[in-house]
């Protein structure tokens, strides 16, 4: 499409956002995930949470891809189809964020059967993909001049 002498191009690319949410997404809720682990141990009467237990911290993050791969990389997926569409920073965030939760809900409802158990899974994952979508903003597709 030629207007005013400038050609518009695609720029980004969906194979790039889906990597990005793939890789960030799962990272980010294996931490929210250890650090619930660690709240849940500092909480109680006589258990103290130790400095090993906050090294050991980044290493949790690593749990979230064998649960979180599959749901991050549909968000991902979603997202990225969608970002040509909405054109809006915030409103492809929003959008991601929503995507991400209702896909992590779906996803560990679909394993567990529990729908209500479900619920602290998919607040991780909508956290997650908001973590991915801001990270994400610069490799998304659309159109520019």
């Amino acid at each position: 499409m030629v207007t005013g002498g400038m050609r518009k191009t695609p720029a980004g690319s969906l194979w790039t956002t889906i990597g990005v949410f793939a890789v960030v997404g799962p990272y980010v809720g294996g931490l929210i995930m250890g650090l619930a682990i660690l709240h849940s141990r500092f909480g109680r009467f006589g258990d103290e949470v130790t400095l090993g237990d906050i090294l050991t911290l980044p290493l949790m993050g690593f749990l979230g891809y064998p649960f979180g791969f599959a749901p991050a990389a549909i968000t991902g997926y979603i997202s990225g189809l969608a970002s040509a569409y909405v054109t809006s920073k915030p409103g492809w965030i929003a959008l991601s964020t929503v995507t991400g939760t209702t896909i992590s809900l779906l996803f560990f409802a679909a394993i567990s059967e529990n729908l209500e158990g479900s619920l602290p899974f998919a607040a991780v994952g909508g956290i997650a993909a908001l973590v991915s979508a801001f990270v994400g903003l610069k490799v998304r597709p659309r159109w520019s001049n």
